[in-house]
């Protein structure tokens, strides 16, 4: 399977959970704001976030995690702001979290239990051989630095703007600047996944119709001979 078709399937398997569940909200939090009010925004995008959790409850998927640190981030800065009647209050909330979520992820450096590995689940889950290898652990630990340097560099930015600019202005522009710096990121990803891909002899298979599971080379041609 080439590179190319490889994002393609990762996209298509963890794509629609970042949508869902973080792009969704931002825009109807906009549009509501724009038609009705700071309230309605506040509202509209928090019955959004809670609706996906009723829908995979329902139909008995599982949450993953991007959904339940949105739904936390969400519900927390939403009871807040109604609390203070400040939308100060619910936009400089997500910098402190930032602050709050970067250390989380620097810490399970140090604790040795990278959180990128139970993240990664969501996108592209890996065989537990695969996962025992040397250079999948370095990947995991410089995956979680990249990443927690990204949340920080995001709630600088959210700052910034919040500082700066009218609150309609500020949605639009922080919403764009932030999905401009995860794209950043995750082409990053990619390039230090494949990397060490290469280097530990992993190869994706395919388990159902977009979604892949990174494996040992032996161990797959091991499997096939059994079969």
């Amino acid at each position: 399977m080439s590179r190319f078709a490889l994002i393609g399937a990762v996209a298509r398997f963890g794509g629609p959970r970042l949508v869902e569940a973080m792009l969704v909200p931002a825009v109807l939090f906009y549009l509501s704001l724009l038609l009705w009010g700071v309230l309605a925004a506040y509202l509209t995008a928090l019955a959004w976030s809670y609706s996906l959790v009723v829908v995979r409850a329902l139909t008995r998927r599982p949450l993953s995690a991007v959904h339940v640190l949105v739904n936390v981030g969400l519900t927390v800065k939403t009871a807040l702001a109604l609390m203070t009647s400040s939308t100060f209050v619910y936009f400089v909330q997500p910098v402190l979290g930032s602050v709050a979520l970067a250390a989380v992820f620097f810490g399970s450096i140090v604790v040795g239990k990278p959180i990128i590995r139970w993240l990664a689940i969501d996108f592209c889950p890996i065989d537990p051989e695969a996962a025992a290898r040397r250079g999948v652990a370095v990947l995991w630990r410089r995956l979680t630095i990249l990443w927690g340097a990204v949340i920080l560099l995001k709630g600088a930015t959210t700052l910034v703007f919040l500082l700066t600019l009218s609150l309609s202005t500020f949605v639009l522009v922080k919403t764009l600047a932030l999905w401009g710096l995860t794209f950043g990121a995750v082409v990053v990803t990619f390039a230090l996944a494949f990397r060490a891909a290469s280097d530990e002899q992993l190869v994706p298979v395919r388990v159902s119709h977009a979604q892949h599971r990174f494996m040992v080379t032996t161990a797959l041609v091991a499997r096939q001979g059994l079969g």
